[in-house]
């Protein structure tokens, strides 16, 4: 059986992402770093005016 592939784009540090699912779903912020092996980022959200780090899966974001 084939397995369909698709193409993650490529994340870097710095990256303006949006958090499309979850509970910060709607929430911008910067790429603070990146798991490539788990395909996960880290990214900082302003919460309560103040940046706060967030893990989310690579599929869960777009770059804007």
């Amino acid at each position: 059986m084939d397995q369909q592939r698709y193409r993650e784009p490529r994340f870097r540090q710095g990256d303006r992402v949006q958090i499309l699912d979850g509970a910060f779903q709607g929430f911008t912020g910067a790429i603070d770093q990146v798991d490539t092996d788990r395909r996960r980022l880290r990214i900082l959200v302003a919460f309560y005016g103040r940046p706060t780090p967030v893990l989310v899966d690579v599929l869960r974001v777009k770059k804007l």
